[in-house]
């Protein structure tokens, strides 16, 4: 019997209420807490080094676009040790997946950092947006090939056109969101092919008899596995930066924008396994959730 509570106790799962009265009791006395889960870290991707080093500069670029100076007080040594405690990289190998992740936070907390206000930080995302956009199809241009992933219409990204011609602007408005849907497509196959996003899905709901600016929106959602910014874009938004550092939607955002299409963004982290103890929470996928409407 006692084997047997044990083993209902290990394998528990523990309310919210509870579980912060557990980790309330376990902080105070060191008694009662959840078990501790082994944390595996993937080996790093290779990152294709020039649409990342394009990638990492359209911070900066977005900002010398607006005049605005960049800020000196971000500090690479003292968030350089906080990185590092979660896995070990080569402190100047961009090349490496969790460099370039390092590298992406601290681009973009520079930039948060500059921005005063909520309006700037508005006009900066779509000015980064845009130099990510730019990055992708110049990107595109030099590494044309097939994508790994199916079209909503069934055929496949990079055949038969250039990248620049799957992302070049079109009026979404009264030609559909088809073709964006392409576009979109082409853009995360980009990012994949250069180490930048993991394994992907793609789903959308797109159906052209509500695609009106008044009708409900169109839902695309995009769930991919340890993406080369999701540490630098779970810290931003734990410390409510007004800033986001995941590449995919900005690029989708700007190219959209560009088909007359607007867009809301909405991202969540997912750790895919259970862990008892909630200081063990190690995000390992990232769900974008885009709601598109044609512009009036």
């Amino acid at each position: 019997c006692r084997a047997l509570a044990a083993a209902a106790e290990k394998t528990r799962v523990w309310g919210a209420a509870e579980l912060d009265f557990r980790m309330y009791v376990c902080g105070a006395t060191g008694k009662g807490c959840p078990a501790k889960t082994e944390i595996k870290i993937a080996p790093a991707r290779d990152i294709q080094e020039t649409l990342g080093k394009a990638l990492l500069a359209a911070p900066a670029s977005a900002l010398q676009a607006m005049s605005v100076e960049p800020s000196s007080a971000v500090s690479r040594e003292g968030y350089n040790k906080e990185f590092q405690k979660r896995v070990a990289f080569p402190p100047s190998d961009t090349s490496n997946q969790y460099t370039f992740d390092f590298e992406t936070y601290l681009a973009f907390k520079q930039a948060a950092t500059s921005l005063p206000d909520s309006k700037s930080k508005k006009r900066f995302t779509s000015e980064v947006g845009k130099k990510v956009l730019e990055a992708i199809v110049a990107g595109g241009e030099t590494t044309q090939g097939g994508g790994s992933n199916k079209l909503p219409s069934g055929g496949e990204t990079g055949v038969g056109k250039s990248m620049s011609g799957l992302l070049s602007a079109y009026d979404a408005r009264k030609d559909g969101l088809g073709r964006a849907l392409e576009g979109c497509v082409a853009l995360l196959d980009e990012l994949k092919g250069a180490g930048v996003l993991g394994d992907y899905s793609f789903k959308e709901d797109f159906d052209s008899e509500f695609w009106t600016p008044d009708g409900p929106p169109t839902t695309i959602e995009i769930t991919s596995d340890l993406p080369a910014f999701l540490q630098a874009s779970l810290q931003l938004s734990a410390e409510g930066s007004g800033v986001s550092a995941d590449f995919a939607s900005l690029g989708l955002s700007a190219y959209l924008a560009n088909c007359n299409v607007r867009v809301e963004v909405n991202e969540y982290f997912v750790d895919k396994e259970y862990r008892p103890n909630p200081d063990d929470y190690q995000p390992s996928q990232l769900i974008l959730q885009l709601s598109v409407q044609p512009l009036p």
